[in-house]
């Protein structure tokens, strides 16, 4: 089983707390929304990859433009379609898209997951038509950097990417970089179990490595000593990045 089978498998699992934990995810596909273009054509052909339950759908539904949104866990799907039933749902693997179907693509908290951009980025250039449009909104490094710094690297092994090997991924896959801008925050957690919990319940944990239970418990002990706050919580880095890129024809 490959790394985007492994995480396909786990949010499809994690479907039914996804929405309870999603804080950030949820935050993200909000600040995402800010860069979406207006006055586009009913007739333009509209993709959103890794549409999960729906939480960037609903803003493309906002401003009158119908979508297909897409998502590789099934379960996923099925959530999406009651959040969001004026949708157009279907399952698909965002790294294998058919050429020449669309006009704009979309992804919010996707493409962090991605296995090798040098690979998949072309596919999304040749899934566009001529003139078509890409905005992304996805982590980027130093997230979880606290969490990385105690973990085996084998157990958490989706690697960060910078924002400059972003852009320069984008660039050399065939698109023009229209703009990018990031922004960090630390979010406070009640605790390092409590932490822990929440990437589980929201999937993120995907496509990890087996963590012994002693394993587990030691990053626990670690986590809340050097990475509490003065009022007994625990805090993580989250880094979103947000890029739109145009297809050169």
């Amino acid at each position: 089983m490959d790394l985007s089978e492994s995480v396909g498998g786990n949010f499809n699992r994690r479907a039914a707390t996804y929405n309870e934990h999603a804080d950030v995810q949820r935050r993200a596909a909000k600040w995402l929304a800010e860069w979406i273009e207006t006055g586009l054509p009913q007739s333009a052909r509209m993709w959103e990859l890794g549409s999960g339950t729906g939480f960037f759908t609903r803003e493309l539904l906002r401003r009158g433009y119908r979508v297909l949104a897409t998502d590789i866990a099934p379960e996923m799907v099925a959530r999406g379609r009651i959040e969001c039933p004026d949708a157009d749902w279907a399952i698909h693997d965002s790294w294998r898209l058919p050429e020449n179907v669309c006009d704009r693509i979309f992804s919010s908290s996707l493409l962090q997951w991605m296995p090798d951009p040098a690979k998949i980025l072309p596919i999304f250039h040749a899934a566009l038509r001529a003139g078509g449009k890409m905005l992304h909104g996805f982590f980027v490094a130093p997230t979880l950097h606290e969490l990385y710094s105690l973990a085996d690297l084998r157990s958490f092994p989706l690697r960060w990417r910078s924002e400059e090997e972003w852009v320069a991924a984008f660039r050399a896959a065939g698109f023009d970089v229209l703009r990018a801008e990031s922004s960090q925050r630390r979010i406070t957690y009640s605790g390092a179990a409590e932490f822990l919990r929440n990437l589980k319940n929201t999937g993120a944990t995907g496509g990890t490595g087996n963590v012994s239970v002693g394993e587990l418990r030691k990053i626990l002990v670690e986590y809340d000593k050097k990475f509490g706050d003065n009022d007994g919580g625990v805090f993580a880095t989250w880094r979103c990045f947000r890029i739109e890129v145009a297809r050169k024809d």
